[in-house]
């Protein structure tokens, strides 16, 4: 796996570079900020992000519009959940 995530609203991105194998799981979850493996191994190292911040992929108010790179890539399946903090 060698992709990016980019939002392309807010202009921020996540490079992934880990070596993974074929139909298996890689979730990054960027509010705990951990990146796990589906065997259940810390994959936090694979992880660069395109600035130094607090936060990983921060979304904007309103839409937001999310690409997935990756060269050569075919059949790959990204899935993406948001949880709504607003509290008002």
């Amino acid at each position: 796996l060698d992709c990016r995530i980019t939002n392309n609203t807010t202009g921020e991105f996540i490079d992934i570079d880990f070596n993974m194998g074929i139909n298996r799981i890689l979730t990054i979850d960027c509010d705990a900020k951990t990146i796990t493996y589906d065997d259940g191994s810390n994959a936090r190292a694979a992880l660069v992000l395109s600035t130094n911040r607090d936060d990983w992929l921060n979304f904007a108010n309103g839409l937001n519009s999310i690409t997935y790179d990756e060269t050569g890539a075919a059949g790959a399946t990204v899935g993406v959940n948001w949880e709504n903090r607003n509290t008002m």
